[in-house]
């Protein structure tokens, strides 16, 4: 199974300092080994919104090394719409669900998949639009939205995402029973402080 991670769900993480001799890339390595899923983020939200020079040090260093070991690889736009048809259908699916959402549409048509403003739930909405396009079953996100989304998407298409936050992640993590994660490094990541 796929997963899509968000921004926010990724920036939580990074942030913490974890109570046990573990890097922590390989906890966040072992979060998406125990939900069975592949860890990939939209190159959009990598390029828009996952800014290495806003973070500290520490966090910056973490996120680097779960790219460069592949614990989340970039979900490429032109590897997915290698057509202009799946262009099409998926500019269509985005502007469906942002103004289904909104109640408008962020800009014109042609400016979606090159585009961006911060605020506008852009990332949220273009992440579960390449969660129906390309089948990945589990989005990763700490926002609200996300769930609100959610909402949108099974309604207007009659499709389930899994949308987890951390606390949803880790709790399916110790349901699956694939991984095991020490309760004090669990509390330390579901933790909305960062050390």
């Amino acid at each position: 199974m796929k997963a899509l991670v968000d921004n926010d769900f990724l920036n939580h993480l990074v942030g913490k300092k974890i109570p046990v001799n573990q890097p922590l890339e390989e906890v966040i390595k072992t979060i998406f080994d125990g939900l069975g899923a592949e860890a990939y983020i939209h190159e959009l939200v990598k390029e828009h919104e996952l800014v290495l020079d806003t973070m500290p040090p520490r966090s910056r260093k973490v996120v680097i090394s779960l790219f460069q070991k592949d614990y989340i690889k970039i979900a490429f736009l032109n590897k997915i719409l290698s057509t202009e048809a799946q262009k099409d259908y998926y500019i269509k699916m985005f502007m469906d669900i942002y103004y289904e959402f909104k109640g408008e549409l962020p800009f014109e048509e042609k400016k979606i998949l090159t585009e961006w403003r911060r605020g506008k739930s852009l990332g949220e909405v273009h992440s579960l639009t390449m969660c129906l396009v390309d089948n990945f079953g589990i989005f990763l996100s700490d926002d609200d939205d996300s769930r609100k989304l959610k909402a949108i998407i099974e309604d207007k298409f009659s499709v389930e995402i899994a949308v987890l936050d951390r606390r949803k992640a880790l709790d399916k993590v110790s349901e699956l029973g694939n991984k095991k994660i020490e309760r004090k490094v669990r509390r330390t990541l579901e933790s909305d402080k960062n050390n």
